[in-house]
């Protein structure tokens, strides 16, 4: 008897440790500021932008600025290691946004004093 109290009792204790893990975890997975481990930082990009170009990555970031030039849609996106100009052909998503975006480095290039790395957004369909 005193044998199923306690095999009762750890069974309680196993699924209230299991309900308290699965709720942590699906908040933190539906919190859209942490990004994915898959995303590449921004940071990394940007030091080593050779070794990202023509690949297919993901980056996620906070929108901090958008530019429309006639035919050029761009916006710059920022994490908490840096920030990086994204061409697009969609439409410019709001500043303060939250954004993941796949795509590839396509160009590395300095004016001036700084060094502009640019980030071409893929349709999610490619």
């Amino acid at each position: 008897m005193l044998y199923n109290k306690l095999m009762l009792y750890s069974r309680k204790a196993l699924l209230a440790r299991f309900v308290w893990f699965t709720s942590i975890l699906c908040v933190i997975t539906s919190c859209n500021q942490l990004s994915n481990p898959l995303d590449i930082p921004i940071a990394k990009i940007i030091s080593n932008p050779r070794d990202y170009e023509g690949q297919r990555i993901t980056i996620s970031g906070t929108v901090t600025d958008a530019i429309s030039l006639f035919v050029i849609k761009a916006f710059i996106v920022a994490d908490n290691t840096g920030e990086i100009y994204v061409i697009t052909e969609r439409i410019l998503p709001k500043k303060g946004e939250h954004v993941r975006i796949n795509g590839s480095v396509e160009e590395s290039f300095t004016l001036g004093a700084k060094t502009l790395t640019v980030f071409k957004e893929q349709p999610s369909s490619q």
